[in-house]
């Protein structure tokens, strides 16, 4: 937080997009493509000796620019004697600011992802100085904000404005230079904490129905039979498991909301290792305690069905157990980026899920060589289809891809659908989190 009260959630410094800097780039690519001059002329004008050209020859380039900012088409810079006058157009301008453009667009990107914000969460967006009157500028930030951003002369005023815009009234920031830069937020609150709890919930619905659906007989002679969906059951363990990770992660978003100091950053680094641990020893500990719990619950003490949660959750334990490992070794800066891109699939893991739930509940009480009621069949598709939709929306990326993906993958297990390729489904599904992660 700033003296006022006002927050800054994100900051990033595009760097060769500095006056100075485009002058200087600007000033090489004249010297460098004029016939006579070259990359020789260039290199001499950055000794010492020839400080004085250097001066004049970035000053002259200034006021090119500065013109070409006011709708001229084309000005004449002058070169060291004794070469003669080059010309500074827009094409040469809009030549050398590719670059910057281009790192333009990525640090918006970057700064809306390290603020935990979206496109359509932005009201307005305020741009300020000489730069952005350059070509193509307003363009970049408009094509990559969506929004027109709105020029404004003091900037002072501009945090005070963007405010105003949005409904919130505040005073004029004061000078702020030499301000420590406060941390990045990435969430706060416990809404960070529903995706865990919705995933944990699942897990345990995941397991009532599968002791649900168990059974045991006995035979005469003395024998007994089992009859448990063991890959569902290792489903629960990997939701459980993939809970504890959702976890891991909120907490550490949480906690970097705190830190202000490169001691503070230290402290928040270690005490996120911490978490991530603590959350993969809960999510083998907890897949464990599923898998001997209804080992107890059909009286089977010996041969357990504890290696099945715990094989299905192993992939997300040894995810969680490397974030905490890496977690020490990411820079400061690097953290938001880390947390957006490695969040859980809630969403989807719940919907793969519910696709689960819906086809148990539809074949329950019929065993595996039984054929299914024609109601039955249908629901079974139907669950079917929603975890083929919940797994193709885990591993794409992008609203059309992820329609796509989502519809093909549906449709497929829908169709497919057999008690043979029940179980395989399943294991697709465990795959599918730490892989689209």
């Amino acid at each position: 937080m700033l003296d006022d009260g006002v927050q800054l959630l994100a900051h990033h410094t595009v760097s060769g997009s500095s006056a100075a800097e485009i002058d200087v780039a600007l000033a090489e690519h004249l010297i460098t493509s004029t016939p006579g001059a070259g990359r020789h002329l260039w290199e001499q004008l950055t000794t010492p000796h020839h400080a004085a050209d250097r001066h004049q020859l970035l000053e002259a380039v200034r006021i090119g620019k500065e013109s070409l900012g006011q709708q001229l088409a084309r000005a004449a810079i002058a070169l060291p004697a004794p070469h003669p006058p080059t010309v500074l157009d827009r094409d040469i301008l809009d030549t050398v600011l590719t670059g910057v453009r281009r790192r333009l667009s990525e640090a918006v990107t970057q700064v809306l992802a390290a603020a935990d914000m979206h496109r359509e969460d932005l009201t307005a967006v305020l741009i300020t100085g000489g730069q952005a009157s350059l070509p193509g500028i307003v363009d970049t930030v408009r094509n990559t904000a969506g929004h027109t951003p709105i020029r404004v002369s003091r900037p002072d005023a501009a945090a005070d404005g963007a405010l105003r815009i949005a409904g919130t009234p505040a005073a004029p920031l004061a000078a702020t230079a030499g301000a420590q830069v406060p941390p990045l937020r990435i969430c706060s609150g416990w809404p960070a904490l529903v995706p865990p709890g919705l995933l944990a919930v699942a897990a345990m619905v995941m397991l009532a129905q599968t002791l649900d659906n168990s059974g045991v007989s006995e035979f005469p002679g003395g024998g007994v039979a089992y009859f448990l969906r063991l890959p569902q059951l290792g489903i629960s363990g990997f939701l459980i498991a993939l809970a504890c990770w959702s976890t891991g992660i909120a907490v550490t978003g949480l906690q970097y909301a705190a830190p202000r100091t490169p001691s503070e950053q230290a402290l928040y680094a270690r005490n996120s290792r911490r978490a991530l641990f603590t959350a993969a020893a809960s999510g083998l500990a907890l897949a464990t305690g599923f898998g001997m719990y209804v080992s107890a619950y059909m009286n089977l003490y010996t041969d357990t069905f504890a290696w099945w949660p715990i094989l299905f959750a192993l992939p997300i334990v040894i995810l969680t157990t490397t974030a905490g490992l890496a977690i020490t070794r990411v820079p400061p800066g690097g953290i938001p980026l880390w947390i957006r891109g490695y969040r859980t699939p809630a969403i989807p893991s719940l919907i793969a899920a519910t696709g689960i739930l819906i086809t148990g509940a539809a074949t329950r009480g019929v065993p595996d060589v039984y054929a299914l009621s024609p109601l039955a069949s249908a629901s079974a598709r139907l669950g079917m289809l929603i975890l083929g939709a919940g797994i193709g929306l885990t591993i794409v990326h992008g609203h059309v891809s992820r329609v796509i993906a989502a519809t093909v993958f549906g449709l497929s297990f829908a169709v497919l659908f057999t008690w043979r390729t029940l179980n395989h489904y399943h294991w697709i599904f465990a795959a599918a989190p730490p892989g689209g992660s």
